[in-house]
C-alpha cells in the first residue's frame, strides 16, 4: 500500500508538462523592473514552487479569464483602483481572495498547489513585495488569454 501511495505521489507532482503560452523575454524584462504608473495598480499573481508541477490552474480576476498557470509562471495585469475577487478553480470549488487595489502600487498573489482527494486543490494568498519579487524574478511571465 506504501508503495503504491508513493507512486501516485511521484506522478502527481512530477509527470506531465505544465506549460502554458509564455510573454517574450523583452515584455519579461519589462514587467519584472517592477515599475508602477500614477493611474493603475499592478498585480502579479504566480506560482513558483509546491507540488503538482505538472498541473495547470485557471485564474480569474472578477469572472475575467485572466489564463493558466503552469509551474513557475506569473502573470501580471494592471487594474483600476478598486476591490477585485481574484479566484483559482481548485478540487471541489473556486478559491476566492478579495483585493483593494490603490493606484500606483503594486500587489503580489502567490498561488500554491495543495495535495487533494483526487487532485490538486489551489490557493491563492497576498505576498509582501520583496519576498515576492525574489519569487517572480526567476519565473516566466504567462500571456494573458486574449479573446479572438
Amino acid at each position: 500500500m506504501k508503495k503504491i501511495i508513493l507512486i501516485s505521489l511521484l506522478a502527481f507532482t512530477t509527470i506531465g508538462c505544465s506549460t502554458v503560452p509564455l510573454e517574450p523575454q523583452s515584455v519579461e524584462n519589462e514587467v519584472e523592473k517592477f515599475n508602477t504608473t500614477p493611474d493603475k495598480a499592478n498585480v502579479y499573481i504566480y506560482r513558483n514552487a509546491g507540488i503538482g508541477t505538472a498541473l495547470k490552474r485557471m485564474i480569474w480576476v472578477d469572472g475575467w479569464y485572466l489564463g493558466t498557470t503552469g509551474h513557475k509562471t506569473y502573470f501580471y495585469t494592471q487594474l483600476e483602483p478598486g476591490t477585485y475577487d481574484v479566484s483559482t478553480e481548485s478540487e471541489f470549488s473556486p478559491n476566492h481572495l478579495l483585493i483593494d487595489v490603490e493606484a500606483g502600487k503594486n500587489y503580489y498573489i502567490q498561488q500554491t498547489i495543495e495535495l487533494g482527494v483526487f487532485v490538486g486543490g489551489s490557493k491563492l494568498r497576498p505576498v509582501p513585495e520583496g519576498q515576492a519579487q525574489e519569487h517572480i524574478v526567476p519565473l516566466r511571465l504567462a500571456k494573458p488569454y486574449v479573446p479572438e
